[in-house]
């Protein structure tokens, strides 16, 4: 049985779109749902309030981010060297 384009597979049962316009409808309820979810999330009084850095001082939190992502990138560079003067 071929499915058209519109239809889904949803827990063994297909769910036809009969036009257009309700395809579309359902598309802008799922992007109205995330928009308002993460609107929600961006508005509540603790949201990047319980890091354990400081984010307002853009300078350290580079200098932080580029020691932690920076010293996981070496970590095979220095062990390459150090099995390399071993030997």
């Amino acid at each position: 049985m071929r499915r058209s384009p519109r239809q889904t597979k949803v827990s063994s049962t297909c769910v036809s779109y009969k036009d257009d316009v309700e395809f579309l409808i359902h598309v802008l309820m799922c992007i109205y749902y995330r928009i308002s979810c993460h609107v929600f999330l961006l508005n509540h009084p603790f949201f990047l309030q319980n890091l354990p850095f400081d984010i307002n001082n853009r300078l350290k939190l580079t200098v932080y981010f580029v020691i932690y992502f920076g010293s996981g990138f070496a970590v095979p560079f220095i062990a390459l060297r150090h099995h390399l003067l071993k030997s």
